[in-house]
């Protein structure tokens, strides 16, 4: 996909600009890597990084500007960040003015693009305003109904189920690495969200729920994606999956997008593949990724 030049020039821009605010925290020693193999995550610094604040040596201030953090968690850049922040605009303007949203954004204090920039009232960190623009349509599709059950995989530090509380009041069952959902639990109480999440356990009961994930189902190998599949996936009535398979699947031994809908149908999940779609931003096209959803 051929970018713009004023789309180069802009992510250009956000990369000289945060690499000088970048953090380079050095993660204390006895902190270990969390089961690594089994997802590619697993195998980073950014487990590790969860488990320092988690254990009271890094605090959230410049927590989100941890080169471990922004390797897997804060990854959108500006050109991203606008295209979600048009989404808002056109399907609920006024929750860019929202302090609780601006609380959302401010936790773990990010690095953040100027409003004018952006698009926005003031000024968000890029992968705020994705996390804000899918809870938004996960509501206005039916996938996540209001006061309704979510079950995550993959919660990154919390950011997506922050958004879909406040957007449908929906609950949200953390499901990751121990160090992560502690983390996002512990994001969660600080924004008075606490009520709206619970760490996923096998007494957990299964009900009417949206299963969703942002590129952590593909990150898995094929075993832990068979694991899921089996006790919670091919039990939700609703699903949205966003996939990089088309990067990761070779790497962790994990399924293709063509062996997953092959998959998907065998068990019943009458699931589409999108390799284009609204939700599915800039850098997402370039890096031919997709998204995997059902109704039924």
């Amino acid at each position: 996909m051929k970018r713009r030049l004023i789309d180069r020039i802009h992510d250009r821009l956000w990369s000289v600009v945060t690499e000088s605010l970048e953090k380079n925290q050095p993660l204390p020693h006895g902190t270990n890597k969390e089961s690594g193999g089994a997802s590619v995550s697993g195998t980073m610094d950014w487990p590790m990084a969860c488990a320092a604040l988690h254990a009271g040596h890094w605090s959230t201030k410049d927590f989100r500007k941890s080169k471990a953090v922004r390797q897997v968690v804060e990854t959108l850049g500006p050109v991203d960040g606008r295209y979600f922040a048009k989404l808002i605009q056109k399907w609920e303007p006024a929750l860019l003015h929202d302090p609780k949203v601006r609380e959302i954004d401010a936790w773990g204090d990010p690095i953040r693009w100027p409003g004018i920039l952006l698009g926005t009232p003031q000024s968000f960190s890029p992968t705020t305003l994705r996390y804000l623009a899918h809870a938004l349509w996960l509501r206005n599709e039916g996938f996540v109904q209001p006061g309704g059950m979510i079950f995550e995989i993959g919660v990154g530090y919390g950011g997506l189920a922050a958004m879909n509380a406040w957007v449908s009041r929906a609950t949200t069952v953390l499901i990751d690495l121990d160090s992560v959902a502690q983390l996002a639990t512990r994001q969660m109480r600080d924004l008075d969200l606490d009520k709206l999440s619970a760490i996923h356990s096998a007494a957990d009961k299964l009900t009417d729920f949206c299963i969703i994930s942002n590129y952590a189902f593909t990150e898995l190998s094929c075993e832990a994606q068979e694991f899921y599949m089996s006790t919670i996936i091919q039990h939700a009535k609703r699903g949205v999956i966003l996939s990089n398979a088309s990067i990761f699947s070779d790497h962790i031994q994990g399924r293709s997008n063509e062996q997953m809908h092959d998959w998907f149908q065998t068990i019943g999940i009458e699931a589409t593949i999108a390799t284009e779609h609204q939700v599915l931003c800039p850098s997402d096209r370039v890096c031919q990724n997709s998204l995997i959803h059902w109704k039924r």
